[in-house]
């Protein structure tokens, strides 16, 4: 029995200290530059694990502080031109989707954070690093925060991205002049385009049904407002 429990204990040790298997990446190499990129499954999709490095004449971009390594920046025009055929910038949904993975919190974080930063354990593989952000003002601090852009308009001026730092993931939006990293998903990102429009037009329905009804209310609530109004005004005239 002691020797049954001993090594019932010395498996527990073992099992508890040992390391966390390593994530199994693919590659892809762009045809247009020769750049080569880890890929890596997380939710059901083929994600490239390293930012976008593409340029060329027609795009508008700006400098990391190591592009070879942290990839380039690009506002949101742009960034939906520069993955490769085969390849797609994510839209809300799918980034939505990858939270619904990995969750949201600190721990959520350290899933998708590269180990260079702060030491995180990337148990997802997709290696997110600080790279930060740019704008008409200037880049911002490296090693605060990473910004990816979403093939997904909020308004006329805002689109939306995800947004990674030491404590949490979310999906936010900003302004589209701004310059962020990009992150591609293979497939063509038809069916997900698709998908957002129908959402979009089922959640405009909605808000149309619910103005409509409250706009109802409250003008039934006015007519009988002023019915009680008018009949309290007669009744002092007699």
């Amino acid at each position: 029995m002691y020797n049954f429990l001993i090594k019932t204990a010395l498996l527990s040790f073992m099992l508890t200290a040992a390391p966390a298997l390593a994530q199994e990446y693919g590659s892809f190499t762009d045809s247009r530059d020769g750049n080569t990129y880890k890929t890596v499954q997380i939710g059901g999709g083929t994600w490239l694990a390293e930012n976008m490095k593409y340029i060329n004449a027609d795009i508008d971009y700006k400098e990391s502080k190591r592009p070879d390594e942290y990839g380039y920046l690009y506002n949101w025009a742009d960034a939906r031109k520069v993955c490769p055929a085969g390849w797609h910038l994510p839209t809300k949904v799918e980034f939505d989707r990858l939270i619904g993975t990995i969750g949201k919190g600190i721990r959520a974080s350290d899933s998708v954070r590269h180990p260079k930063w702060d030491e995180a354990k990337n148990s997802t593989g997709f290696g997110a690093l600080p790279v930060g952000y740019c704008d008409k003002d200037g880049c911002a601090p490296f090693a605060s925060a990473a910004y990816f852009w979403a093939n997904t308009e909020r308004n006329a001026g805002q689109a939306y991205g995800l947004y990674v730092d030491s404590n949490k993931v979310t999906v936010n939006s900003g302004k589209k002049v701004s310059y962020l990293s990009v992150r591609c998903v293979m497939g063509s990102g038809e069916a997900e385009l698709a998908a957002e429009r129908r959402q979009s037009i089922i959640h405009y329905e909605k808000q149309k049904k619910a103005f409509l009804a409250s706009s109802l209310t409250i003008g039934l609530v006015g007519g009988l407002t002023g019915f009680i109004g008018g009949s309290i005004f007669f009744s002092c005239l007699q």
